[in-house]
């Protein structure tokens, strides 16, 4: 009886005493944290740490003190306060508190999550719900910080989708800032797709420019509202689109950052119609309106355009005197001052077409040709005469050959085939 009495009670309960005392020693503590931070690291493809990990509930967890670095360069790339992570039925659902992202390795952790965990159906395929209280990212021009966070995983076999919700905190009444992403697994090459949908709100550019480097040479007070769509497959092609349906606005764009010329003063760029292929324009549709204050463009500028005008290329008075005018009026100013600025345009592998927006200020130029750059008491350039200007002449107006530009606008048509074949 004793035996017996000693099998069924007395060893159970020595076993589960065992079990609390070791349960709450530091060396068990530490056990569990090193497990669990090393299921992290595999399944998110960063080296994850935590300060302290332990369990509130049979089915909640907290993590404190939690550094998330690159594999390679360990360097940080995020640090969060706390993380709550409770199971049920319909997955997992985690509450994050005050995560500070590195805004310079913004690219590569998104290059990491997105081949480590998107592009892995086996280990994205339990349901999540994110909440993020106080979301800041920290980089070189600014510190934002976003409330209201909310983001969704919901993964089957063919397609993981995510959704990402915020508010700025500087206005949360403003409305939210959402962006859709989705992973195709069974396409013929995999795909991802990304719309970021601004709504009211305009994001700085700046914030884009973590994952696109060129961004920042609109200048750091640029901003953006509207919808871009970018897509990209697993064999290199990708595309950034502005849909014709919706649009996007870009303000307080700075010329200095895209002319070689002497250039200053910002810009507004409405954009209707818009498609980057692997970094080349292919079109470009919309208005452009010069900021409040103006600005300031070089003579080289004005004289470089004017006479490739009287050649057929973009500005096209179209008239010796009002060259000889310009010439004379400017000739020994290193730069002239601009009071206005307006044009429509459309741009396309046949060339650009420029349409003015302001009336002219001479009185000798007839009525159907109008401004596209007016100084206080003239005008300083015109809108071509009927007809495409030619890529060509925008490249060499623009730097020659060998300037960025060559390479960003759109590949020049020479033939019918060529035009067909470019078009996808």
């Amino acid at each position: 009886m004793r035996l017996l009495f000693l099998l069924l009670v007395g060893l159970p309960t020595l076993f589960i005493f065992v079990g609390i005392v070791v349960a709450r020693t530091p060396w068990y503590s530490n056990y569990r944290k090193s497990i669990f931070a090393a299921q992290l690291t595999n399944q998110l493809g960063m080296q994850v740490s935590l300060g302290r990990c332990y369990d509130q509930s049979p089915t909640c967890r907290i993590l404190s003190n939690v550094v998330v670095t690159h594999p390679e360069t360990e360097r940080e790339i995020v640090r969060v306060r706390e993380i709550k992570a409770s199971w049920s039925s319909n997955g997992w659902s985690l509450v994050v508190s005050q995560p500070e992202f590195q805004g310079k390795e913004l690219l590569s952790s998104w290059k990491i999550l997105h081949d480590w965990f998107l592009c892995r159906p086996q280990i994205s395929r339990i349901p999540m719900s994110v909440t993020v209280n106080d979301l800041t990212i920290h980089n070189s021009l600014h510190t934002p910080t976003m409330v209201d966070v909310r983001c969704s995983i919901v993964p089957n076999a063919d397609v993981v989708r995510a959704t990402l919700t915020y508010r700025h905190a500087a206005d949360p009444k403003q409305g939210e800032i959402r962006i859709d992403l989705a992973r195709f697994h069974r396409e013929n090459t995999p795909l991802t797709q990304v719309r970021l949908d601004t709504g009211k709100l305009r994001v700085p550019c700046a914030m884009l420019a973590d994952l696109f480097p060129s961004v920042q040479r609109l200048g750091e007070l640029a901003s953006v509202q509207g919808v871009l769509d970018w897509n990209f497959d697993d064999s290199g092609e990708w595309n950034l689109t502005v849909p014709a349906d919706r649009g996007a606005t870009f303000k307080n764009v700075q010329w200095n950052g895209l002319t070689p010329y002497y250039f200053t003063g910002q810009f507004d760029l409405a954009v209707n119609d818009f498609l980057i292929q692997n970094g080349r324009l292919v079109r470009m549709k919309g208005a452009v309106q010069g900021g409040e204050h103006g600005g300031s463009v070089s003579p080289e500028f004005l004289f470089e355009t004017a006479a490739r005008d009287r050649n057929g290329a973009i500005t096209t008075l179209g008239t010796q005197g009002w060259f000889n005018e310009l010439q004379s009026k400017y000739h020994n100013i290193k730069h002239i001052t601009y009071s206005e600025l307006a044009f429509r345009f459309e741009l396309s592998p046949k060339g650009l077409e420029l349409q003015g927006m302001l009336q002219p200020i001479e009185n000798q130029v007839p009525q159907n040709i109008r401004a596209l750059l007016a100084a206080h008491g003239s005008t300083l350039l015109f809108e071509p005469m009927p007809g495409t200007i030619p890529i060509q002449n925008l490249v060499n107006l623009l730097g020659g050959p060998n300037s960025d530009w060559a390479n960003y606008l759109p590949a020049p048509v020479k033939t019918e085939t060529t035009r067909l074949s470019s078009i996808r």
